[in-house]
């Protein structure tokens, strides 16, 4: 009996359609393909690397189910880095009406990172792009420059940084000039003339890298935060050296959270004596620390009133260490945080600048301070009153807990001792808790016998302390000269650390 060749092929390919139906039916019973579909992108972000191209791409080749699952979610589309045109093609149109985000990177090393051709791609869809990083050169920029002007409606996150040289200028041709749903920016290598002027939803701006203090305005600055009322975010890294601004020009910030400046120079307050630093906001400054003057001057404010952050201080830590200095500052209406490397500091010279940040804090209304830390304040003369502690001291009338890390501790004893001060008063009448942080290899900066004359003098006159701590980092032992501090004190205790606690979890 001869057999038809067709009628062969026809069977193979029944034979064929089945098996794959029952293979299919057999994976959609497996128990991982109960899961919902919804629920399937979940195991991207589960998956160690995230939503990688490569990620997403292996999910699809799992099995049928699995293709048709991911292939649906549109959102999962959306991350476009125009490297392939097929690819772009392919993400375009699996990601349907979804928003889009484009990330375009070009370096020295691969100067065609992005194709031109798959870029063009995106063009079309313009409208629902809601996020662009441009990492690249002179044709990136071009090409970036060339094809965004125009509106970007729905424009949510933009990140320019560049490398060329000279830097260009943003043009306001750029999104014609409009960005009302702009929320992020954030630009670097860039002369940031900062054209628009419609930044309604603007929450978050960094300026950074690459841009000379000469091509940076004052005046523009703060015509851009007039600009973007919703700001909560600012960081910059370059600062111009003087202001183009008139002096009685002060901008508010109302929303402002967190504003970082970290720079080279010693320049902040040519922007900040132009600002209002709102209530709870936390002001972060980094500087270079040069001499043995305070370093607050030029960095805050000539006015401190523009510091409404600052209105109301309960806690200080100060660190005066021999290369880094550090003022911290806060409260129930915001903080400030300073951090400055010193440039030229050199033996006694050391000294005399450690001195100089404790009455520093004769710009803030301290009178409220309630918790006192000092690190690695060093006093070179034993057997002598420091007056810059006991002026300090003196004003904080409501302190009530004072850590001393690592510190010359004869000074402060001194100090709190009435019969050792030169007022010959109880100075911080309401101190309740004292914390000595020692290290073994200077434990000769610790002043116990003192300590025991300053709890004692205290007491007679009615200001008891509550609770003493000595934290010793290594095998020194101080149980004899504690054991005597507990007829004038509530509750005095030993204990051994191996690191540095923070003072916050001292206190």
């Amino acid at each position: 009996m001869d057999t038809d060749p067709s009628e062969v092929h026809c069977l193979e390919r029944n034979a064929f359609e089945v098996l794959r139906s029952a293979r299919s039916i057999n994976n959609t019973l497996a128990p991982i393909n109960r899961i919902p579909p919804e629920l399937f992108p979940m195991i991207l972000q589960c998956w160690d690397g995230g939503c990688t191209d490569r990620n997403l791409i292996t999910l699809t080749h799992v099995c049928q189910r699995w293709r048709e699952v991911f292939t649906a979610h549109s959102t999962l589309w959306t991350y476009l880095k125009c490297k392939d045109v097929e690819k772009t093609r392919v993400y375009i149109e699996r990601s349907k009406a979804s928003p889009l985000k484009i990330s375009l990177r070009e370096s020295r090393e691969q100067p065609h990172h992005y194709t031109q051709d798959a870029f063009l791609l995106v063009i079309p869809h313009i409208s629902r792009v809601t996020s662009i990083m441009i990492f690249g050169g002179e044709e990136l920029f071009e090409t970036f420059t060339v094809h965004f002007a125009c509106p970007v409606p729905l424009l949510r996150h933009l990140t320019l940084h560049l490398s060329l040289h000279p830097l260009p200028v943003l043009s306001s041709t750029l999104f014609n000039g409009n960005l009302p749903s702009l929320r992020t920016l954030s630009l670097g290598g860039i002369i940031p003339h900062l054209p628009w002027q419609n930044l309604p939803q603007l929450t978050a701006f960094t300026l950074f890298g690459l841009v000379s203090k000469n091509d940076i305005s004052v005046t523009r600055l703060l015509d851009f935060f007039s600009n973007a009322p919703l700001l909560r975010e600012i960081d910059l890294r370059v600062l111009p050296k003087s202001s183009d601004a008139p002096p009685g020009r002060v901008v508010s910030l109302p929303c402002l959270e967190n504003f970082k400046i970290m720079t080279d120079n010693t320049h902040a307050s040519t922007l900040l004596n132009h600002l209002s630093i709102p209530a709870g906001a936390i002001l972060d400054l980094a500087f270079d620390f040069h001499g043995s003057d305070s370093p607050l001057p030029d960095f805050l404010p000539k006015n401190p009133d523009n510091l409404q952050n600052l209105l109301h201080i309960t806690s200080a830590h100060l660190c005066a260490g021999p290369v880094t200095i550090g003022i911290k500052l806060g409260g129930p209406s915001g903080g400030l945080d300073m951090y400055g490397n010193r440039k030229d500091w050199r033996g006694s010279d050391t000294m005399v600048s450690e001195r100089r940040t404790l009455p520093s804090l004769d710009y803030f209304d301290i009178s409220r301070i309630q918790r006192l830390a000092v690190t690695a304040y060093s006093f070179p003369w034993h057997n002598e009153t420091d007056e810059s502690i006991q002026h300090v001291l003196n004003i904080m009338s409501d302190l009530r807990a004072l850590f001393l890390n690592q510190c010359t501790s004869e000074p402060f004893i001194s100090a709190l001792d009435p019969e050792q001060n030169h007022q010959k008063l109880v100075l911080c009448p309401k101190l309740e808790r004292l914390v000595f942080c020692v290290d073994v290899k200077e434990c000769f900066l610790f002043y116990i016998g003192g300590l025991a004359d300053m709890v004692k003098g205290r007491a007679s006159k009615g200001s008891k302390l509550r609770s003493i701590i000595v934290i010793t980092l290594g095998g020194l032992m101080f149980e004899r000269e504690v054991s005597k501090l507990r007829e004038y004190v509530e509750h005095v205790e030993h204990r051994f650390e191996k690191r540095l606690p923070e003072w916050d979890g001292v206190f």
